[in-house]
């Protein structure tokens, strides 16, 4: 039932949707809004398994989620008709925390080489550092400005937000993370790996040791993976603190004996996605028996 003009739709930023390779995707005559499949298959390039199996809407702007993929610390609205629905971590208002040199990552998000520890070095070959605003990513000059269009892009243009910012990128529960810890547990401060979790991943006993900021919308529960100890520990964190693996973040950790710890991480490069339904698929495409 979506209307929209040509021209927002085309505009509408939802990191690597655009309404043409969606059109082809569901094999359709028209434009389809990206309320259709799951945002975060979407984004993960699983974009076949993003359009089947049951969809959970955000209230507040046209992403959709299968219930496995709603972002870590999000809650489904108690249930008004047949569709489920609920609000995105897009839309948290939750003033973040101030991001201080300590919280910041090491490396450039998007390369993932190190960067320059001051803004005046390597400008002349666009190896300039930049810092969003907004968490705690840090980029060189040349791959963080990127060619960004569309729906409150100027947020990113204008105002120094990181384009992982701007889209909205998802962490999903059971997802293998690096998150901001300050001197807790008897560590120095910094970035540790850590799991992120649904809010009914957390013990129910835990519910009130941690905090008001629990089940608040822009904020996501992770249990920390310590070295060789048993005992659980559990802690809910800005999303601005928590980032995603990568190939290089062990740069990142303040402390060697991690390392180790980040070895044992499954698949700790790739955010879990839904599998495809092949039945589902079959039905959706027309099997070619003979080749021309």
């Amino acid at each position: 039932t979506q209307r929209m003009h040509k021209t927002c739709l085309e505009g509408y930023i939802c990191s690597e949707y655009s309404p043409g390779q969606a059109q082809l995707l569901f094999n359709v005559g028209s434009h389809v809004c990206p309320a259709h499949f799951c945002w975060h298959c979407y984004d993960e390039r699983s974009k076949n398994a993003s359009r089947f199996g049951e969809m959970v809407d955000c209230v507040k702007c046209m992403r959709s989620f299968h219930l496995e993929c709603m972002p870590a610390g999000t809650k489904i609205h108690k249930q008004d008709g047949k569709k489920k629905t609920f609000e995105c971590h897009y839309h948290t208002t939750s003033k973040p925390p101030i991001i201080t040199k300590t919280m910041r990552l090491k490396y450039c998000t998007e390369c993932e080489e190190i960067v320059e520890a001051s803004e005046n070095d390597g400008d002349e070959d666009g190896m300039q550092r930049m810092e969003c605003k907004g968490c705690t990513n840090v980029f060189h000059k040349k791959c963080g400005y990127k060619e960004v269009k569309g729906w409150n892009c100027e947020k990113y243009a204008d105002q120094g937000y990181c384009t992982y910012c701007v889209n909205g990128a998802v962490i999903v529960p059971n997802q293998t993370v690096l998150a901001y810890c300050g001197k807790s547990f008897g560590l120095k401060a910094g970035n540790y790996p850590a799991t992120a979790l649904a809010i009914s991943d957390i013990p129910k006993d835990m519910h009130t040791r941690l905090g008001s900021n629990l089940g608040k919308i822009g904020y996501i529960p992770v249990r920390w993976i310590w070295n060789s100890m048993d005992i659980p520990f559990y802690t809910v964190i800005h999303m601005s603190q928590v980032q995603r693996m990568t190939r290089n973040c062990e740069k990142n950790l303040p402390d060697g004996k991690f390392v180790d710890e980040l070895q044992k991480c499954k698949n700790k490069f790739l955010a879990p996605t839904r599998p495809l339904d092949n039945e589902a698929m079959k039905k959706t495409v027309t099997i070619i028996e003979v080749s021309c």
